[in-house]
């Protein structure tokens, strides 16, 4: 009796689980998840609050742009900034063990990062 009552318990619970839990992505992206050093191929990046740095690798040049917002939407951060007085935006996603993509857009091709 006790094991057939444990088994209709287990069954109904698993019947009338919400069958959404399963398919939750994790946490939200938020800040944490692209501050701090970034390294790629041809470019290294630093995400700070309100800068954004870019190093390339190719001439051993760098130079921070004033990050104006973050903005955070499922699995991918856009990163609002200036450049000469004029606003660009950046789209990361595929945030996964320590690596992030910046997404292709008019500025270039998909890039791969990984933490450093």
């Amino acid at each position: 009796m006790i094991r057939t009552t444990h088994i209709v318990l287990a069954l109904t619970a698993a019947l009338t689980a919400d069958p959404l839990v399963a398919s939750r992505p994790a946490a939200a992206l938020e800040y944490r998840d692209i501050a701090g050093k970034w390294c790629g191929e041809a470019t290294d990046y630093t995400f700070t609050r309100d800068s954004l740095r870019v190093y390339w690798r190719s001439d051993r040049t760098s130079r921070t742009y004033r990050v104006t917002d973050y903005s955070y939407d499922n699995d991918e951060i856009t990163v609002y900034w200036r450049k000469d007085g004029e606003e660009f935006h950046t789209v990361f996603g595929n945030f996964r063990d320590d690596r992030m993509v910046q997404k292709p857009s008019e500025a270039g091709p998909r890039r791969p990062f990984r933490r450093c």
